[in-house]
């Protein structure tokens, strides 16, 4: 799988969104359910959808509590799914050029 690093930059200069906005598209976010109560359902309210990475499973709370992609297909979805994981270690933004089924691995 070939991912793109993220663009660094100095403490201070950039804030995560201008960061994750200079990556080179398609990026996606992912994020730890593990961390929410009910992570997708917190995401559609704010009309950000995400796809489990446990699909199939047959445990929904398995699926529920595992990762869940997202694809980064607007700016201002950086700053709602970042308004939603605040301060949580809860987070990965990808940058990969040969999309989202090289990350499935489908």
């Amino acid at each position: 799988m070939s991912v793109e690093p993220a663009v660094s930059a100095e403490p201070g200069n950039a804030s995560l969104t201008e960061i994750v906005e200079q990556m080179p598209p398609p990026v996606f976010a992912l994020l730890d359910g593990g961390h929410f109560d009910d992570l997708p359902t917190q995401l559609a309210r704010k009309w950000v959808f995400a796809r489990s990475l446990f699909l199939g499973q047959g445990d929904r709370d398995v699926e529920r509590f595992g990762p869940w992609l997202i694809a980064i297909v607007k700016p201002a979805v950086v700053g709602i799914v970042l308004g939603v994981v605040g301060d949580l270690p809860a987070i990965v933004f990808w940058s990969c050029p040969t999309g989202e089924t090289e990350i499935c691995g489908g």
